[in-house]
């Protein structure tokens, strides 16, 4: 928890520091849906439930053709098996996103990002390693105003953190070392609205 606090501490005076050098800054509020996982551990195909999420950045307006994104998000599932497991990803991003504005009323674009991952799983038999995450996105803002907009997004994450395993625990050790990679690519769609400021 003091790790996530720090970097969002960091972030925010990044941003602050930031801010006169670009045209608008924004507050962005979202809801995601995490599905499409492909997932394995050590090469063994595992199967995360769908599930919804969520979060927050602050935006960057680089004039009409782009944004700059530094902000983190939640989301929890449920990994199956012969004993399921809750696995939490808490994403902290940088997103960079380039686009067409169309007639004032709509921007389209494409991007990218990347950022670090605080990851936990509820098991006494491994340790989920927090690691690199890393993205491509597509979306649409639509705005509503000359102070809101609605934003809508498909972003394809890639997260492979260590996972390693207890010494003697159910037979795991045996069958992939101490520890080994843990997959955990997904695709998501994302909606929320930017504020701006």
């Amino acid at each position: 928890m003091k790790r996530i606090l720090t970097i969002t501490a960091a972030c925010g005076v990044m941003a602050l520091t930031a801010a006169p050098a670009f045209s608008q800054v924004g507050l962005e509020i979202h809801g995601l849906y995490a599905f499409n996982f492909d997932a394995e551990i050590g090469g063994v195909e595992i199967e995360p439930d769908d599930v919804f999420g969520g979060g927050a950045s602050v935006v960057f307006k680089l004039g009409r053709v782009g944004r700059i994104d530094l902000g983190g998000d939640y989301l929890r599932t449920t990994v199956g098996g012969a004993v399921s497991n809750d696995v939490t990803l808490i994403p902290v991003t940088a997103a960079l996103r380039l686009g067409v504005p169309i007639k004032e009323a709509l921007f389209l674009y494409v991007g990218g990002g990347a950022g670090w991952s605080f990851n936990d799983i509820d098991s006494r038999f491994v340790k989920l390693k927090d690691g690199l995450v890393y993205f491509g996105c597509g979306g649409i803002e639509v705005n509503l105003g000359a102070a809101v907009a609605l934003r809508g997004e498909f972003r394809y994450l890639w997260h492979n953190p260590d996972i390693e395993f207890r010494a003697g625990e159910i037979g795991l050790t045996e069958q992939f070392g101490r520890s080994t990679d843990f997959q955990l690519d997904h695709m998501q769609a994302r909606a929320g609205l930017v504020f701006w400021f």
